[in-house]
């Protein structure tokens, strides 16, 4: 069994805001070219942390592939409340990280500590 962390660029950090934009046909053709070496290197589990950008795309490819290529799809959040104030549209994206074979929490919940000055 191999893993891979998924880690990448936000869509607002690439300049994308738009999901019909058409960018985005050749980045997940390029995703999928990835994704198929990787599963011939032997890579089984793509570990993603439930950012949005390119590690949501990458969950669109892999989910598309996962069942030619035995993929093994995990998300592991920062914390339980990941995302919880994002909008709708964000949360629909959200929802399909936490609908892999595996979902972890590190830790409950965010809470800012005390600032000296």
């Amino acid at each position: 069994m191999t893993t891979a962390l998924i880690l990448g660029y936000s869509a607002f950090d690439l300049g994308l805001y738009n999901d019909k934009d058409p960018r985005l046909k050749v980045i997940k053709k390029a995703i999928q070219k990835d994704l198929e070496s990787m599963a011939q290197e032997g890579v089984t589990w793509l570990v993603f942390t439930g950012n949005l950008g390119f590690e949501y795309w990458v969950l669109e490819v892999a989910r598309d592939m996962k069942e030619d290529y035995g993929f093994q799809l995990a998300t592991i959040f920062d914390f339980e409340t990941h995302g919880e104030n994002w909008n709708e549209a964000n949360q629909l994206k959200l929802s399909q990280f936490k609908q892999v074979d595996f979902v972890k929490y590190a830790y409950p919940k965010y809470e800012k500590q005390g600032t000296t000055a």
